[in-house]
């Protein structure tokens, strides 16, 4: 929480919202996903939102982008994100990005047996 947001980082000192989606997945889930929004949609099993469960992704068509931004779901309505103002955890019925959302679903990534050690 709190670290700035920067176009391709992927630390402390700033995270994108693709590069902060990968490193959850890998540090908290143990599944590798691709670096960037674009190939992340692609590795995903659409559910509907009504489904959604602790570690799946959800999608925005956002800037004018399809699927240009990316969070991961958390619980009871939640997910976490980076964007403009850095690593927040948001409402997904925000009213502002609600209307940006176009796809989420669970990662059928490949499971790391060195992530989270």
């Amino acid at each position: 929480m709190g670290t700035p947001y920067k176009f391709g980082g992927q630390d402390h000192d700033g995270i994108d919202c693709s590069g902060l989606s990968q490193l959850l997945e890998q540090e908290v889930y143990a599944i590798n996903i691709p670096r960037t929004t674009s190939q992340q949609v692609l590795v995903i099993k659409r559910k509907f939102e009504e489904e959604l469960q602790e570690g799946d992704l959800v999608f925005f068509d956002y800037d004018g982008r399809k699927f240009g931004h990316v969070g991961v779901y958390l619980q009871n309505g939640y997910y976490v994100h980076a964007g403009s103002k850095g690593v927040a955890i948001v409402k997904l019925h925000d009213p502002y990005m609600y209307k940006y959302f176009t796809r989420c679903g669970s990662v059928s990534g490949t499971p790391d047996s060195t992530a989270g050690k």
